[in-house]
């Protein structure tokens, strides 16, 4: 309304609505602006505290943006809340000794298979696809690629998405029945 020409700079933010029944919702609302361009947010609830990873969408080479295209991680009680706390900046990006990821975004987080802490997975885009990343807590500061061949094979090219447990029962009747011969 104060902008009907839409002149003034502009930047992307996350947006926010609440419903009860998928039919009726709630005036929408800012749910994180932080002064710069954000994008795909994802939120995994653990302990009592929400987690939220989302993109900086800012433009790389400039000095006051050293995480430009890659997710921050950060914290709060209240999902809702516009205020979260900082946990991690610039996931993905690898660090002196570990090499990273070119850009990141898209993420996903689910605890790992094997039980172990939580496998964190990030789309370079215009690159590899989803790369998967671990850490043993979601408040770590550090997320480093994982080599755990067993669960961290992902197919070639996969991007933006989500993951669903499945039982087997469902597994089982998605993939239908086996092939004659097999």
């Amino acid at each position: 309304d104060d902008d009907p020409g839409h002149e003034s700079p502009s930047y992307q933010r996350m947006y926010c609505t609440t419903t009860k029944d998928f039919r009726t919702f709630g005036e929408p609302r800012v749910w994180v602006d932080n002064g710069y361009p954000v994008i795909d947010s994802t939120v995994v609830e653990h302990d009592g505290w929400f987690y939220r990873f989302t993109k900086d969408e800012r433009l790389p080479g400039t000095p006051d943006a050293p995480d430009a295209k890659f997710v921050f991680v950060e914290r709060s009680r209240d999902l809702s809340a516009t205020d979260y706390e900082p946990v991690a900046q610039g996931v993905g990006r690898g660090t002196g000794e570990l090499p990273g990821l070119a850009h990141a975004e898209g993420p996903i987080v689910l605890p790992a298979p094997d039980g172990r802490g939580w496998l964190l997975l990030l789309d370079e885009f215009l690159g590899r696809g989803y790369v998967p990343f671990r850490a043993d807590r979601l408040d770590s500061s550090v997320w480093l690629p994982a080599a755990d061949p067993e669960f961290c094979v992902l197919p070639p090219g996969l991007r933006h998405g989500s993951v669903l447990a499945l039982t087997e029962a469902e597994c089982a009747g998605l993939l239908g029945p086996a092939p004659a011969g097999a």
